[in-house]
């Protein structure tokens, strides 16, 4: 099941980019918009998560070193979007 089939399921609307090592989306969930930089190379995804607005550029290797945002790790894609879903609904990005 692709990246973005198994989001669609959590957020309102998902867009997706691939852009060589990260799948770069844009998440709407409760009427704001979150990137997603996530890396599905080597033992278990991750994802870089931050608000739409605080970005500088949409390109994830260049936000993998911004400070800003929040991570997250999972065994496989389903647990991944349940724990980018978990970071959102429980934090100020």
């Amino acid at each position: 099941m692709s990246i973005r089939t198994v989001l669609s399921k959590y957020f309102d609307k998902i867009l997706c980019e691939d852009q060589g090592k990260y799948i770069m989306c844009i998440a709407r969930y409760a009427d704001e918009d979150y990137i997603l930089c996530i890396s599905l190379t080597g033992k278990a995804p991750y994802a870089k998560i931050m608000k739409a607005d605080k970005v500088s550029t949409m390109e994830c290797r260049m936000l993998e070193y911004d400070p800003r945002g929040l991570y997250a790790f999972g065994e496989n894609i389903e647990v991944l979007a349940k724990k980018i879903l978990g970071k959102i609904e429980a934090s100020i990005l």
